[in-house]
C-alpha cells in the first residue's frame, strides 16, 4: 500500500471512532467551604452527557438528576464527598471528589436572664455564651448592643435577638424574651377544692389556676383558724390539715412588683371527726364452695359510726351488715370482700380481701416416694407426693419415735427415724375438708447407722514385691465388717473384713481402699494412694562443693545429680561439722569445725538405700576472714595531691590486705595493712580493698574518689537586688554554677547576715541599715577563688509594715455611689495604691487609706477592692476585698415555717427559705412579742406576748428591702393564771392538808396536773408538809405552773419571818445566798427541789445568830425550784429561778 492510502486509512478511521466517544463527567461547587445551614450553589462541567445522577451526601437534598441542580444546603459540620455520573448512549463516567466540601459548625448561643423577670423600669443582666463576638437588636434599653454581657432596662416586655460569631466566622441567631412586670400579678383565679370537711380532716387539697400570672409569681395561702398548710405553700397547689373552726381558705399572687387581692374559697368544717383508715380484714382467704356461716371483721375504725361491706362474687352478708363483724354464706365462685367506714361526715377508703373457693374436699395423694427400709436413728430420709389438685395443705405422719424434721404441710417431708417400724402417711386437706390418707409401710433395722470412717494408715509408698506391710483404719461406729481392696498384683494376705490387714505387693501402683458395713448400711470408702519402687536407688554421683574450707567456715555447698526412684538423700559430714539445710534433699548447706573429713551422701526408698557418694574436704586452720569495713579518708581530692591517707579497721582473721587505687594514683606506703598513703593523678574512680589469709579473701570494699583538677574559677556577676531597704529581710542572691565547685562562701556588709543558703550557689540576706558589698567564693579542695561582690545601697527609708484588713462593705448595689473604703495607716508608708473592679471607679482618695468608690451597673461577684502601700524603699503586699454587687432588691421571702397557733407566753422557731440576693432580713413579731435571737437571718426565735397579729419578714440587701411576707398569728385570747391556795396540816407530822388551784384567763375546760403525786383534780388533799406544784391546761393547749408549801404549824417561829431570812439573788445564775437571824445556834438543812418534787440539791449548815451562806447552784439546770429550809421541826420555803 502506498504511504499516502494508509495515512487517509487512519484518518478516516479516527474520524469514525470520534463519533463514538462516551460522556466527561466534570463539576464545581461554589463556595466549597460554608457554616453549617448555608448552601452550595452547582455547575455541571460535563462534556457529551445526556443524562446525570448527582449525590450529595450530607445535604438536606442528597440526590438529583437535573442537569445543573439547585443549591444544596448543609446543616451538619463535617467534610463531604461529591459524586456526578453522566451518560449518552456510548457509555457513563463518574467523577467523585472527595472531601469536596468543608462545612464548618456553626455557634449555639444561650441566652441567660438574670433574674428572669423584673419590674417596670427594672434592670436585667442579659449573658449569651457559645461564640466569640456577639450583636443585640433591637438596641432599646440596653447599656451596649456588642459583647457577651448587656444590661436591659425596660417599661415593657420585650424580645431581643442576638446574633453570635464564631472563629471560623459563622453566625447564628436566637431570641430572648425579658418580661416585664407592668403591675403586681393579677388575683388568683377560683379555688378548687372541698367545701366541706371533718374536723381534724387531714390531706385536703386546694387549687388555683396560673391564669396568666408571670414568671415568679408567689402564692401565699390562708385558712381557717386551727387549720395548717402541710405542704404547698407559695404554689398553686396546697395540702390542709383542718382544726375544728370553719372558715375561709384564701390565696393571693405576688412578686417583685406587689400583692394581688385575695381569691377565697369558705369550708365548713363538720364537728364530727374524719374516719380514720380502715384496718386488714380478718377471716380466712379460703372457702369451700357453698360454705356458710364464715366470720369476717376488721378493728373498730376510729370515729365510724357504720361499716359497709360489700362481696363481688355472689357471696350473701346473713348478719352483721353496718357493724365492724359479718357472716358470710359462700357459692361455688370466687369472690372478693371489702369493707368501708363511715359517719356523718366522711366516708374512708375500702380495705379488701380476695377469696378463693374450692369446689370439694381433695382427693387422696398418689403412692409416696422414698426409701421402704430405714437404719435404726438414720435421719433426714426424704418422702414426696405429687401434687394433689385443689390441695392446701398436706399433713404426714411417721412411725413411732420418728419425727418429720423438715416440709410438714407440703407435699416433700424429710424424717428422722428412731427404732420403730411402721408407716409414713399423709393427707391433702383444704377448706372442704381432709382427704383419706396414702401410707407407705418402712422397716426400720435395728442395726443403727455407720459412723464416718477414717483415714487409712501405713506406709504410701512400697517396694516392689514387698511383704507383710500392714494398713488399718480406726475403728467405725457400728460397723460389724471392713471390705479392704488393693491395687493389681498386690494381695491380702491377713486381715480381710477386719480394720487392719497385711498386704503383699507386686510392682503394680495404686490405691488401698476400705469400707465399713452393717446389716443396715455401707460407708463410702477411704482410700490411700500407693506408690510403688522397683528397687533401692543407685549410688549417687560426684558431690559437688569446695574440697578446702576454713576452720569454722559457714554456709559451705553440696549437692549432687537427682538419683531415680529416690525420695530421700542422707548426708554425713566431718566431726565437728554440721549440716545446716537441706537434710535429706539432694542440695546441703554445712557448716564446718576444724577438722578435715569427708562429705557423703546416700540415695534412699522404701526398697532400701544406696551406697555412699562421698568427697575427701581439708579444712584450713586458718579461720574464714571476717567483713570489711568502710574505707575512712576524703572523696574529693585535688588533681596530683599528695600523701593521701585511707584506711579500714582490722579484719578479723585477716593476715594482710590488698589495695587498689584509681588510674594514675599509686599506694606510696602501706600496701598490704589496714592503712594505706595514696598519691594521686587527674583521674578520679575507686579506692578499694580486700582482707586476705591463707584460707580465704574477702570481699571489697571501695569508696569513690572525685578528682578535682584545681581550685574553682572566680564566680560570675551576682545577682539580686543592689538597693534595699533599712531593715529589709529575705533579699535572695545567686550566682551560676562554678565548675569543680564543693562550697560557695558569703559575707555581707556590716549588720548584715546571711539567714539561709551559705555554702550553696543561693544567698538569702537579712540586710541593716549599713550598705556595702555582697561577696561570694567558690572553693574545693584544691582551694577557693577569688571573691566576686556586689555593692549594695541600704535605703535609710525604713520598710514598711503590715498592711491590714479593708474596711468597707463587701455588698453594694448596682451604680451604687459614694462608697467609702479603707485601711488602717501603715507604718512608714508613704502613698496608697487602690484597684477596684470592672466598671466601679474611685472618685476621691486614691494615694490615701481611705478612698470612695462609684459602682456600675455590673452585678454579681465582680472582683476584688485591693491596696497595696509603698514609700521610696518598697512596696507592700496586697490586701483585697472581695466585692459583691445586687442588680435588684431581693424577691419576696416566701411561706413562713412554724406554729400559726401559740400561748401568751410561748415561746417558738420560725424560719423562711434563703431569698436570692438577699444579704439580711428583717422580722416583725405581733404586739407584746419579742424576736428573743435570730434577728437578720432566716432563723428567728420568738417569745409572744398575749396579742394576736401577723409574724412578717422582709429580704434586704444594698439595693433595698422587698415587701414583707407575713403569717397570721392566734395567741390565746387571755393569758392563763392559776393560783394555788393550800391548807396548812392541823399538827406536827399530820397528813392532813390540802390545796386547790384557781385558774383564770385561757379558755375553758382546764385540766389539771399536780406533782408529787401525778392527781388529775382541781382540788388535793390529804398531803403532807412539803412543796406541791399544778399545772394547769387550757382547752387551746396553753399550759401555766403554780407552786404551793403546805406547812407544818409547829416549827414556823424563827424561820417563817421574812425580815429573820432571806434568799438571793432571784433570778440566780451560779450562785444563791441564804442570810438570816436566828435567836440561838442551829443546824439547818438545805433542799432545793425542782417543780416536779425531785431534790435536785442539798446542803447542812450551822447557824449561830446573824449568818450567811453561799451555795453554788451552777450545776443543775435553768427553771423554777424550791428552797427549802429546815431545822428540826422548823420550815422555811422560799422560790427561785435559775436562769442560764
Amino acid at each position: 500500500m502506498k504511504k499516502e492510502n494508509l495515512l487517509t486509512l487512519i484518518f478516516s478511521g479516527f474520524i469514525a471512532c470520534g463519533f463514538a466517544q462516551a460522556p466527561v463527567a466534570d463539576f464545581s461547587g461554589t463556595p466549597r467551604t460554608i457554616c453549617a445551614g448555608q448552601s452550595v450553589a452547582w455547575t455541571n462541567l460535563t462534556t457529551g452527557g445526556v443524562t446525570y445522577a448527582w449525590s450529595f451526601p450530607g445535604a438536606t437534598a442528597p440526590t438529583s438528576g437535573a442537569t445543573n441542580p439547585a443549591a444544596r444546603t448543609y446543616t451538619a459540620s463535617g467534610v463531604y464527598d461529591v459524586t456526578l455520573a453522566a451518560t449518552n448512549a456510548n457509555g457513563t463516567d463518574t467523577m467523585r471528589k472527595a472531601g469536596y466540601i468543608t462545612v464548618i459548625a456553626s455557634p449555639t448561643i444561650v441566652v441567660t436572664p438574670s433574674p428572669g423577670y423584673i419590674c417596670t423600669g427594672g434592670s436585667v443582666t442579659l449573658t449569651a455564651t457559645g461564640a466569640n463576638t456577639y450583636s443585640w437588636t433591637p438596641a432599646t434599653g440596653l447599656n451596649t448592643t456588642t459583647g457577651s454581657t448587656v444590661i436591659s432596662t425596660l417599661n415593657a416586655t420585650t424580645t431581643y435577638t442576638v446574633s453570635g460569631t464564631n472563629a471560623n466566622g459563622c453566625i447564628s441567631r436566637t431570641n430572648v424574651l425579658v418580661y416585664v412586670n407592668t403591675n403586681p400579678p393579677p388575683t388568683p383565679g377560683g379555688i378548687t377544692g372541698s367545701t366541706a370537711v371533718c374536723s381534724g380532716q387531714t390531706g385536703v387539697t386546694y387549687s388555683v389556676p396560673n391564669g396568666g400570672a408571670p414568671a415568679g409569681t408567689i402564692r401565699t395561702w390562708s385558712v381557717p383558724a386551727g387549720a395548717t398548710v402541710t405542704s404547698g405553700q407559695g404554689t398553686r397547689n396546697i395540702t390542709v390539715t383542718f382544726g375544728s373552726t370553719s372558715g375561709n381558705v384564701c390565696v393571693t399572687s405576688s412578686n417583685g412588683c406587689g400583692t394581688s387581692a385575695a381569691s377565697c374559697l369558705a369550708v365548713a368544717v363538720n364537728p364530727t371527726p374524719a374516719v380514720g383508715t380502715v384496718g386488714t380484714i380478718t377471716g380466712p382467704t379460703e372457702a369451700c364452695a357453698n360454705q356458710t356461716g364464715v366470720t369476717y371483721s376488721v378493728a373498730s375504725v376510729a370515729n365510724a359510726t357504720s361499716y359497709n361491706w360489700t362481696t363481688a362474687g355472689g357471696a350473701a352478708i346473713t348478719a352483721g351488715q353496718g357493724t365492724a363483724t359479718i357472716t358470710v354464706d359462700f357459692t361455688n365462685a370466687n369472690d372478693n370482700i371489702c369493707v368501708d367506714a363511715s359517719n356523718a361526715c366522711n366516708t374512708s377508703a375500702q380495705s379488701c380481701q380476695a377469696i378463693t373457693v374450692v369446689p370439694n374436699a381433695p382427693a387422696i395423694p398418689g403412692g409416696i416416694t422414698g426409701l421402704t427400709t430405714v437404719c435404726n436413728g438414720q435421719t433426714g430420709v426424704a418422702y414426696s407426693v405429687a401434687n394433689v389438685p385443689n390441695a392446701s395443705v398436706y399433713t404426714w405422719t411417721v412411725p413411732s419415735g420418728a419425727s418429720v424434721a423438715a416440709g410438714q404441710g407440703t407435699r416433700f417431708a424429710t424424717v428422722d427415724f428412731g427404732a420403730t417400724s411402721g408407716t409414713v402417711c399423709v393427707t391433702a386437706g383444704n377448706a372442704c375438708g381432709t382427704s383419706l390418707a396414702s401410707c407407705q409401710t418402712i422397716s426400720v433395722d435395728p442395726n443403727p447407722a455407720l459412723g464416718t470412717i477414717g483415714t487409712i494408715s501405713g506406709p504410701s509408698a512400697a517396694c516392689a514385691n514387698q511383704t507383710g506391710v500392714i494398713y488399718s483404719v480406726a475403728s467405725v461406729a457400728n460397723a460389724t465388717s471392713y471390705n479392704w481392696t488393693v491395687p493389681t498384683g498386690a494381695s491380702i494376705t491377713a486381715g480381710q473384713g477386719t480394720s487392719t490387714i497385711t498386704v503383699t505387693f507386686g510392682i503394680t501402683a495404686g490405691n488401698i481402699c476400705v469400707d465399713a458395713s452393717n446389716s443396715c448400711s455401707t460407708s463410702s470408702q477411704s482410700c490411700q494412694a500407693i506408690s510403688i519402687s522397683p528397687s533401692a536407688p543407685a549410688i549417687p554421683g560426684g558431690i559437688t562443693g569446695l574440697t578446702t574450707v576454713c576452720n569454722g567456715q559457714t554456709g559451705v555447698s553440696y549437692s549432687v545429680a537427682s538419683v531415680p526412684n529416690t525420695s530421700v538423700y542422707t548426708w554425713t559430714v566431718p566431726s565437728g561439722a554440721s549440716v545446716a539445710a537441706g537434710q535429706g534433699t539432694r542440695f546441703a548447706t554445712v557448716n564446718f569445725g576444724a577438722t578435715s573429713g569427708t562429705v557423703c551422701v546416700t540415695a534412699s526408698n522404701a526398697c532400701g538405700t544406696s551406697l555412699a557418694s562421698c568427697q575427701t574436704v581439708s579444712v584450713d586452720p586458718n579461720p574464714a576472714v571476717g567483713t570489711v569495713g568502710t574505707i575512712t579518708g576524703p572523696t574529693a581530692v585535688c588533681a596530683n595531691q599528695t600523701n593521701i591517707t585511707y584506711s579500714i579497721v582490722s579484719v578479723t582473721g585477716a593476715s594482710t590486705y590488698s589495695w587498689t587505687v584509681p588510674g594514675g594514683a599509686s599506694a606510696t606506703a602501706g600496701q598490704g595493712t589496714n592503712t594505706v598513703t595514696v598519691s594521686f593523678g587527674t583521674t578520679a574512680g575507686n579506692i578499694c580493698v580486700t582482707a586476705s589469709n591463707s584460707c580465704s579473701t574477702s570481699a571489697q570494699s571501695c569508696q569513690a574518689i572525685s578528682v578535682a583538677p584545681n581550685a574553682p574559677a572566680i564566680p560570675g556577676g551576682i545577682t539580686g537586688l543592689t538597693t534595699v531597704c533599712n531593715g529589709q529581710t529575705g533579699v535572695a542572691y545567686s550566682v551560676v554554677n562554678v565548675p569543680n565547685t564543693s562550697v560557695y562562701t558569703w559575707t555581707v556588709p556590716s549588720g548584715a547576715s546571711v539567714a539561709a543558703g551559705q555554702g550553696t550557689r543561693f544567698a538569702t540576706v537579712d540586710f541593716g541599715a549599713v550598705s556595702g558589698t555582697v561577696c561570694v567564693t567558690a572553693g574545693n579542695a584544691c582551694g577557693t577563688s577569688l571573691g566576686s561582690c556586689q555593692s549594695i545601697t541600704v535605703d535609710p527609708t525604713p520598710a514598711l509594715g503590715t498592711i491590714g484588713t479593708i474596711s468597707g462593705p463587701s455588698a453594694v448595689c448596682a451604680n451604687q455611689t459614694g462608697v467609702t473604703y479603707s485601711i488602717p495607716s501603715v507604718a512608714n508608708a508613704a502613698s496608697y495604691n487602690w484597684t477596684v473592679p470592672g466598671t466601679a471607679t474611685v472618685t476621691a482618695g486614691q494615694g490615701t487609706a481611705a478612698i470612695t468608690v462609684n459602682f456600675g451597673t455590673t452585678s454579681g461577684n465582680i472582683g476584688n477592692i485591693c491596696v497595696d502601700a509603698s514609700n521610696s524603699c518598697s512596696t507592700s503586699s496586697q490586701s483585697c476585698q472581695a466585692i459583691s454587687v445586687s442588680s435588684s432588691t431581693p424577691a419576696i421571702p416566701t411561706g413562713i415555717t412554724g406554729a400559726t397557733t401559740v400561748c401568751s407566753g410561748q415561746v417558738g422557731n420560725y424560719s423562711i427559705a434563703s431569698v436570692a440576693r438577699a444579704t439580711s432580713y428583717a422580722w416583725t413579731v405581733p404586739s407584746g412579742g419579742s424576736v428573743t435571737s435570730g434577728q437578720g437571718t432566716t432563723a428567728v426565735t420568738i417569745t409572744f406576748g398575749n396579742t394576736s397579729g401577723n409574724i412578717c419578714v422582709s429580704a434586704g440587701n444594698a439595693c433595698g428591702t422587698s415587701l414583707a411576707s407575713c403569717q397570721a398569728i392566734a395567741v390565746s385570747a387571755s393569758a392563763l393564771s392559776v393560783m394555788a391556795t393550800p391548807t396548812s396540816t392541823t399538827c406536827f407530822a399530820c397528813c392532813d392538808g390540802s390545796a386547790t388551784a384557781t385558774p383564770s384567763g385561757g379558755s375553758a375546760p382546764y385540766t389539771y396536773s399536780w406533782l408529787p403525786g401525778g392527781q388529775t383534780t382541781q382540788n388535793i388533799s390529804g398531803i403532807c408538809p412539803g412543796t406541791y406544784s399544778v399545772c394547769v391546761t387550757d382547752a387551746g393547749g396553753c399550759v401555766t405552773c403554780a407552786n404551793v408549801i403546805i406547812i407544818d404549824p409547829q416549827g414556823v417561829a424563827a424561820l417563817t419571818d421574812n425580815g429573820t431570812l432571806k434568799v438571793f439573788p432571784n433570778p440566780a445564775n451560779d450562785y444563791i445566798f441564804i442570810e438570816g437571824t436566828l435567836s440561838s445556834s442551829a443546824n439547818l438543812q438545805v433542799n432545793i427541789i425542782n417543780v416536779f418534787g425531785q431534790k435536785v440539791m442539798d446542803k447542812s449548815l450551822y447557824a449561830n445568830g446573824s449568818f450567811s451562806e453561799k451555795i453554788s447552784i451552777g450545776n443543775i439546770a435553768p427553771g423554777v425550784y424550791f428552797i427549802e429550809i429546815r431545822s428540826g421541826e422548823m420550815l422555811r420555803n422560799s422560790k427561785i429561778v435559775k436562769v442560764q
